[in-house]
């Protein structure tokens, strides 16, 4: 059995909120940082009973945001399940970047680009939902937050 921690924010909700800035040297360093075999390897992919969850949550949202995607573990369970016109899957790492884009997914508003809980690259109040799988640790402090909310439309 895997445990699958994954935060959805809407400006509806409450965000947590804890102190750390940037990418940790942690998060940085456990998988080498560009070892995506490793990280494939050891990161598990999410269950349909996850997956069906988040669709039941934000499946008719616009545009959504993920931070933190990695390689794309959480990304390709996801995308075909959405009707997102507008995907953006974000991720510090240049070579977790580049396996995402080559993983295969065919979807017309999919993106990936750089980015951070802190450093969302998109313009102000133009996300309907923000997901994170696996990765909120890493990001939840107040900076996060506020780009959050910043990066979310207004309801």
């Amino acid at each position: 059995m895997h445990l699958i921690t994954c935060m959805i924010a809407r400006r509806s909700r409450d965000l947590l909120q804890a102190s750390c800035r940037q990418v940790h040297d942690i998060a940085a360093s456990g998988f080498g940082y560009s070892n995506v075999s490793r990280y494939e390897a050891a990161r598990p992919g999410y269950r349909d009973v996850a997956v069906n969850h988040v669709h039941n949550i934000i499946g008719q949202a616009d545009t959504v945001v993920e931070l933190g995607a990695g390689t794309g573990k959480f990304t390709k369970s996801v995308v075909p399940v959405l009707s997102a016109t507008n995907y953006i899957a974000t991720e510090p790492s240049a070579a977790f970047r580049e396996s995402l884009k080559e993983s295969g997914i065919s979807h017309d508003g999919f993106q990936v680009k750089e980015g951070t809980g802190d450093s969302i690259p998109v313009a102000e109040g133009t996300c309907d939902a923000i997901v994170v799988a696996q990765a909120w640790h890493w990001m939840a402090n107040e900076d996060s937050r506020k780009e959050i909310k910043r990066a979310l439309k207004a309801q």
